[in-house]
């Protein structure tokens, strides 16, 4: 029972999510302005967004409970040594 949508979150106005995926495409506060609006109130996953870089002060800046996986948890290639799946609910 899965639905996606390939879109913007902002064009998105006749339904909500479980949970919203994606990678950076903004800072992790403006990213979560777009997502919140269509992310189910009561859903358990929320935003997923795959993230890299120092991400200190983009989550400290956010004020909300945010939990970060370094991918190179999972893959061990160079890659993927600075770069996380954060999970904003």
């Amino acid at each position: 029972n899965v639905s996606t949508r390939h879109t913007r979150a902002e064009d998105i106005y006749d339904t909500t999510f479980d949970a919203v995926v994606s990678r950076a495409v903004a800072p992790l506060a403006t990213l979560i302005d777009w997502c919140k609006p269509v992310i189910n109130k009561k859903s358990a996953y929320g935003l997923i967004c795959l993230k890299g870089g120092d991400l200190q002060e983009e989550i400290k800046a956010c004020h909300l409970r945010i939990i970060t996986k370094p991918i190179s948890e999972m893959f061990t290639q160079n890659f993927f040594e600075e770069k996380y799946v954060l999970q904003v609910k």
